[in-house]
């Protein structure tokens, strides 16, 4: 397995007027795997993709969005598989993004808010349990975090769900790395701290994870390019416990 940065980013209702800075931020970071959440089909998206193929990015797929739906977008600099989504919900194809690489899997993800995201969290639960040797990542702005660690207080919906794929050894990559640490992806209104951005390593995969870490640049005032930060991770490809 080749060394690989993947970069997720929720670019806030598509992008639109700020596709320039996101274009930019993404040729900053040069990942070799894109996952945009919030990503739009129009007229500008149709030109980012073909920037990012530019970039090195052409092999691409996005999730089935209608005009002003949020969906999901993969571009990669490998090949891929996209591979069916086996979830009987009217959003699933909008919800999630499947791929498979030649060495590892992908699922894209942005979660709906509040208790519409529960058919999704027990999709992606239920579909780990055959998966534990598999090396596959699950990726992208999932809407929720842990009660007074991914957020002050306790208002995000169903955290078990994350608490149920650590019982079936899937790992989120930055709390990983960073057990005790607080950060956020996202600060509401109110100047509320949230990290709802999240990559989700199976057993098979965790070996190869070599770095995790949050850009927030993209969330800056100044740079008003979305509400959300950037999320990054490398996956170093020198494991030997994994076949």
């Amino acid at each position: 397995m080749q060394p690989t940065k993947v970069m997720t980013w929720n670019i806030q209702h598509g992008g639109s007027s700020r596709m320039k800075g996101i274009f930019e931020r993404i040729q900053y970071h040069s990942p070799d795997v894109l996952v945009l959440t919030e990503y739009r089909v129009h007229r500008i998206a149709k030109q980012l993709c073909e920037n990012l193929k530019e970039l090195g990015l052409a092999y691409q797929a996005s999730s089935k969005i209608e005009a002003k739906q949020n969906g999901v977008l993969i571009a990669a600099r490998n090949s891929f598989e996209q591979i069916p989504i086996p979830l009987d919900h009217p959003e699933a194809s909008q919800r999630l993004l499947e791929v498979r690489f030649e060495h590892f899997g992908m699922t894209g993800v942005y979660m709906p808010l509040g208790r519409e995201k529960k058919p999704f969290w027990e999709y992606l639960v239920s579909s780990v349990k055959d998966r534990e040797n598999h090396r596959h990542i699950i990726i992208g702005d999932v809407n929720t975090g842990l009660h007074y660690l991914d957020e002050n207080e306790a208002t995000l919906y169903f955290p078990e769900y994350i608490t149920q794929l650590a019982e079936l050894g899937w790992h989120d990559a930055w709390r990983y790395q960073n057990p005790k640490a607080r950060d956020a992806t996202w600060i509401s209104q109110k100047g509320n701290p949230f990290r709802l951005d999240h990559a989700f390593l199976s057993p098979a995969l965790l070996p190869f994870l070599d770095n995790s870490w949050l850009s927030h640049k993209e969330r800056e005032k100044k740079q008003n390019l979305s509400d959300h930060s950037a999320y990054l991770l490398t996956l170093n490809g020198n494991s030997n416990s994994v076949n």
